[in-house]
């Protein structure tokens, strides 16, 4: 992760930047926890009826055919996918062969305040990154009144 000294920037004055359920480069590393208002897609081989595309809902909850509603919050992909597996083959199916896939990812943001050009919300790119630079770059750049030696980056979740 970039250290935040050793930005080449002229000078930023509180510079604030909260990010939402995101911290910059160190979480590119980890498995992705499915989280509230990610949309998935589920297929299950040979039981088209049982397909399904849902958005999780801020009960992390999504409803299943037959199965009902299984947790989906903070759980990876393979978890979920393991558990809906389990619970169809449960009493309904033998050898199930679920398929759980990321239709789309939930936004996330970033708020970039301070001694900014244009301060406000910048919507974090759902493929690549989006580092300190960056994020100052698309808020206009800093102002001539702006101190390096005062960034502060604080993390929402």
């Amino acid at each position: 992760m970039q250290q935040i000294t050793d930005y080449p920037m002229r000078l930023i004055t509180t510079l604030v930047l909260l990010f939402s359920a995101l911290s910059l480069a160190a979480d590119d590393l980890k498995e992705y926890m499915l989280e509230k208002d990610d949309a998935i897609r589920m297929i299950v081989f040979q039981e088209s009826d049982l397909s399904t595309s849902a958005q999780i809902g801020k009960s992390g909850y999504v409803s299943f055919p037959l199965i009902g509603n299984v947790k989906m919050i903070g759980k990876s992909l393979k978890q979920a996918e393991d558990e809906i597996k389990a619970l169809y083959e449960k009493e309904y199916l033998v050898n199930a062969q679920v398929n759980l896939s990321i239709a789309k990812y939930a936004d996330k943001w970033v708020i970039v305040g301070g001694d900014v050009r244009s301060p406000g919300t910048i919507r974090y790119p759902e493929e690549g990154a989006l580092d300190l630079r960056g994020a100052v770059a698309q808020a206009g750049g800093e102002l001539g009144s702006a101190d390096i030696n005062r960034i502060i980056v604080r993390s929402k979740s």
